[in-house]
């Protein structure tokens, strides 16, 4: 009888018949892991992409759609957050300043009406410019595109808070280049707009937004007066 017919002996075809490997001595191999696919956790994330965008915009722009999150749900959670603070901090700002409960909340109410409304307006000039550039975004890429895009502006807002007068505007306009950028890095991925049509879509997209930053502020306390009256 020859040794490989020894009891206790496995040949290499028996070990992998028997599902061991041969390199390993036939031992078994580890259980698999439970079926389905892979959870990415690699997606939409408030601080991650609040930090993204504000530091590295070409990177945020240029991730991957699938990376992106498949509902407008972070969107609106990173618009929340930033609007919120950004009115929060104008309210306090007014209490500090002595200007009085009632004029804090209607300044409190005309930052958030005023914010949310400029950035909806921008979405559709932006979904508008795409679409006359043969730029592929829809109606979400646009609205993602004015969310993050104001981001600079929105995050710099909370210097409202400090009790002296005019901070917040001259904070919005000291950041309004950095904001040109992010918005300019972001018109070819986010948009789709070829890169010879889109320094002139930059153009209109940042003069929009400074069209827009500098009616609403304006215009939102007229129409909340005319509402409350």
């Amino acid at each position: 009888m020859s040794s490989s017919d020894e009891p206790g002996t496995r040949t290499s075809a028996t070990a992998a018949a028997d599902g061991g490997s041969p390199f390993r001595g036939g031992e078994p191999p580890k259980p698999a892991g439970p079926a389905g696919p892979l959870r990415d956790r690699s997606g939409p994330s408030l601080i991650p992409d609040l930090f993204s965008v504000l530091v590295a915009p070409s990177a945020f722009w240029e991730r991957p759609r699938a990376l992106q999150g498949a509902t407008a749900k972070p969107i609106w959670i990173h618009l929340a957050v930033l609007i919120g603070l950004r009115s929060v901090a104008g309210f306090g700002g007014a209490l500090l300043r002595h200007g009085g409960f009632g004029a804090g909340f209607g300044q409190l109410v005309s930052g958030i009406l005023s914010s949310f409304l400029m950035v909806w307006l921008f979405a559709a000039i932006v979904a508008s410019v795409a679409a006359t550039s043969g730029g592929r975004a829809n109606v979400r890429d646009a609205f993602r595109f004015a969310a993050y895009g104001l981001t600079p502006m929105f995050a710099i807002g909370v210097l409202a808070v400090v009790p002296l007068p005019y901070v917040s505007p001259i904070a919005d306009l000291a950041l309004m280049p950095y904001t040109f950028y992010v918005l300019a890095v972001g018109v070819v991925p986010a948009l789709g707009v070829s890169v010879e049509r889109a320094p002139g879509r930059t153009g209109i997209i940042c003069g929009a937004l400074l069209l827009l930053w500098t009616v609403m502020p304006a215009l939102i306390p007229l129409l909340v007066e005319t509402l409350f009256r």
